[in-house]
């Protein structure tokens, strides 16, 4: 029997979906319709991981009524890897979402289809849904392979001037998003800025983005975490909500919206989207190009696993030291006359990172804090006691290396 058509937003309660969710759009001047007449079968909404445990679909029939119920809805859904013939089998599982908005605070049932067998990179899956009635849908949902991460950072003073990320060897991007983890303590716990990917379809893309993300208050933050990170998300099929909304139209989806996106799709005899990704998290660094005229107008940092890396905790006898200045030299200037010096802070949990460096260059890593002690007898009570780690570092391609380093402290 076909049912009604809801129009809107849908997600998957799988954590990380929830997050692709939260960065996607929709028509915010569109109205709600919560009925209008359709021939379709389903409401599907996922999207396929290789990096992902477990993989979530929900598969939902268009019902005439809004809420739904927790009773087996007899769905058999399964994905043919087109490559080897492998099948899998998805298994169903119901959620209770309570006190939705689109669907009243009695609350609603949701299917949620899932399996932990591994999907591959590059591989095509044949998904298909088939109702105890006999009605069916399939889609062909290809997975990106792996692609290429690189971010140039701007050496321009100028405060608007932008760094640029660039993505090679992936059609389209899902989207793009540069987010700021926030120290403890303070109301909001993470910034983001999202990013319109402005070319679908091309390879490379190139984004404008900005290190900017987020104020600080120092009325109720003590303090800020300097750790950024770039979240990639490329797609091979044309993803609805970047490629089919205009900017006007755009405003975040709610994470805990039940009904289903009113976009175009390409599943048969269904609303919704299924989609194939593969998501690069890269870190958002520094990089300062010193040395001959004239400098690059960008420090290059490319993220495919070639470089360095180095990673580590900042303590002394006291435990944890945040706010550490780091900075990471190479000895040597390159052929064009350039050394490229990293530099970051310890974070509030004492922890610090390099990604991208240089191999087989001789590196100085500097590690400089001033402790502070409050000594009442003394007229300036405040007393500083400077004090540096130095070590020299050499990388081989591909390596990662963990270096806790101990500071020197006072009153141990």
């Amino acid at each position: 029997m076909h049912g009604l058509r809801l129009r809107g937003s849908v997600d998957v309660s799988a954590s990380m979906l929830a997050l692709i969710a939260s960065m996607m759009v929709t028509a915010c001047e569109a109205t709600f319709a919560p009925i209008e007449q359709t021939e379709l079968a389903f409401s599907i909404f996922g999207y396929l991981d290789p990096d992902a445990d477990t993989q979530w679909v929900r598969v939902m029939p268009l019902r005439p009524l809004v809420l739904t119920s927790p009773e087996p809805s007899g769905i058999q859904v399964t994905l043919e890897e087109l490559g080897t013939g492998r099948m899998l089998v998805l298994r169903d599982s119901v959620f209770r979402h309570d006190a939705v908005l689109d669907v009243g605070t009695a609350g609603a049932f949701v299917h949620n289809f899932w399996t932990t067998e591994p999907i591959v990179r590059g591989e095509t899956y044949r998904f298909t849904a088939i109702s105890p009635d006999g009605e069916e849908s399939t889609l062909d949902v290809p997975i990106p392979s792996d692609y290429l991460v690189s971010v140039m950072l701007t050496q321009s003073p100028a405060r608007d001037a932008m760094d640029i990320l660039r993505v090679e060897g992936v059609p389209r991007l899902a989207f793009v998003r540069v987010q700021r983890d926030v120290a403890d303590g303070c109301t909001d716990s993470r910034w983001e800025v999202r990013y319109q990917v402005p070319a679908q379809g091309t390879d490379p893309h190139n984004i404008p983005i900005s290190k900017r993300v987020g104020t600080l208050d120092e009325r109720r933050c003590a303090l800020i975490s300097d750790r950024l990170d770039i979240w990639v998300v490329g797609s091979v099929r044309p993803w609805p909500w970047a490629d089919q909304l205009t900017p006007r139209q755009t405003t975040m989806f709610s994470s805990n919206s039940l009904s289903i996106p009113d976009v175009p799709t390409e599943l048969g005899n269904a609303v919704g989207h299924l989609g194939g990704v593969v998501i690069q998290r890269v870190p958002y660094e520094s990089c300062a190009i010193v040395g001959a005229e004239p400098l690059p107008q960008y420090c290059v940092l490319t993220y495919d696993g070639a470089g360095g890396n180095l990673t580590g905790q900042i303590r002394d006898c006291h435990g944890i030291v945040d706010l550490a200045d780091m900075e990471l030299e190479p000895l040597e200037f390159d052929a064009a006359g350039h050394k490229r010096i990293r530099s970051t802070n310890s974070q509030p949990e004492g922890r610090y990172r390099f990604h991208a460096l240089e191999t087989g260059v001789p590196y100085e890593l500097t590690v400089s804090h001033t402790q502070t002690l409050f000594v009442p007898w003394l007229a300036d009570p405040l007393v500083t006691f400077p004090r540096q780690h130095v070590d020299t570092l050499v990388f081989q391609p591909g390596e990662y290396r963990t270096l806790d380093v101990v500071l020197e402290a006072v009153f141990c």
